[in-house]
């Protein structure tokens, strides 16, 4: 049982992972070539 819920919690954590750097990718378009720019690099 506390395999499946290691796997549960790794699955979630991976998608959690995916849309958070969907999210910065696209705010990184928005930002690009801003002052804000600078924090990415």
């Amino acid at each position: 049982m506390s395999d499946f819920q290691d796997k549960t919690k790794e699955a979630s954590f991976e998608v959690e992972t995916k849309s958070k750097t969907m999210y910065y990718a696209v705010d990184k378009k928005k930002t690009n070539n801003k002052s804000e720019d600078k924090l990415w690099k």
